[in-house]
């Protein structure tokens, strides 16, 4: 990718921009594509300065070139940014937060030959392209969100473009290498997935939110849990928390809503706005005119506290416990179980 291609789709889709918030921490120089742009075979990186770390990395994705590569996990630094502004090694040794790719080789392994699919794979290995991810949201929800997109079988032409980055929260968790700056860990990264729908032949988009908090770290078998992702989330949303703001057909193209709307809630059986939708499995995630499930629990905190059902010998005595954790009392009137 010697320069961003805004046509790889098929159909024109602009780099994102930023808010003047955010401008002034995104490094600019001769050196980049652009001024802005670490450009590599099949992706592209922004680096944030403040955050050494990506503000957005950019990847085409051709599924039918995709090719069989060997890992070659030999990470490195890429002299065009300057090693000022990444987070080498030093930043990643014993603790539990992983190199987590922005843009991640297996979906950069595809070319016309296997030769430029190994090459495009290695070159995922720069400190540029890289985050702070716990090792066990890394090799779980995330590399299971990655899978998604490159198995997605909507897709016209098998092409894609992927933007993925990191959102920083108000509470940061911090890294501090002996005798290093410290570094501020991600609280989540985002998705962008934009491609061609092949029955609408129209620009399409999905977006997500995966966040590195309790739920996400706790264990390994969060792909058992929720699958894929967290949550299926608006591009406004994304944008309010990055500073990053995409082009409008992004927004037009993303299903969920995110300001009130009347006539499209009582349509799709949207309850909330801004939507998140949490993903418990791929069939879980939206697409245009989907009507929602609405959960109870997501509005009212009454649970199932106990019962007992069918007691031995007896067909009565059946019993059901229901426990209020809201902070004020619900009335259950006409509720049925």
């Amino acid at each position: 990718m010697p320069e961003y291609d805004s046509n790889f789709l098929g159909l024109p889709l602009p780099l994102p921009t930023f808010t003047p918030a955010r401008i002034a921490d995104i490094l600019h120089s001769s050196d980049l594509a652009q001024g802005t742009l670490a450009t590599y075979l099949n992706y592209a990186v922004v680096t944030d300065r403040r955050y050494r770390a990506p503000a957005f990395a950019v990847m085409h994705i051709d599924q039918a070139k995709f090719q069989k590569t060997v890992r070659s996990n030999k990470w490195q630094i890429d002299s065009r940014i300057g090693q000022q502004w990444q987070l080498d090694n030093a930043y990643y040794e014993n603790n539990p937060w992983d190199k987590g790719h922005m843009a991640d080789r297996e979906s950069a392994a595809w070319g016309a030959t296997q030769r430029d699919a190994q090459i495009s794979a290695d070159e995922t290995f720069y400190y540029a392209n890289a985050c702070l991810q716990h090792a066990n949201l890394n090799e779980d929800e995330w590399l299971a969100l990655e899978q998604w997109i490159m198995e997605l079988n909507i897709v016209k032409n098998k092409k894609l473009t992927v933007f993925t980055g990191p959102v920083f929260g108000d509470t940061p968790r911090i890294v501090t290498p002996t005798g290093r700056p410290q570094a501020i860990v991600p609280a989540a990264f985002f998705k962008v997935v934009c491609f061609i729908n092949g029955t609408s032949g129209k620009l399409d988009v999905r977006a997500f939110l995966v966040f590195q908090d309790t739920d996400a770290l706790k264990d390994m078998s969060g792909r058992k849990t929720f699958n894929y992702t967290k949550y299926q989330v608006t591009i406004t949303e994304i944008e309010k928390l990055t500073g990053i703001r995409f082009d409008r057909a992004v927004y037009d193209a993303n299903p969920l809503l995110f300001r009130k709307n009347k006539a499209a809630g009582r349509k799709l059986n949207v309850w909330s706005f801004p939507e998140r939708i949490d993903i418990n499995s791929p069939a879980d995630i939206i697409d245009h005119g989907d009507t929602r499930v609405h959960v109870a629990d997501d509005e009212v905190e009454v649970y199932i506290a106990s019962a007992l059902v069918r007691p031995v010998g007896s067909a009565q005595g059946e019993w059901v416990s229901i426990a209020n954790y809201e902070s004020k009392p619900v009335n259950v009137a006409g509720w049925k179980l």
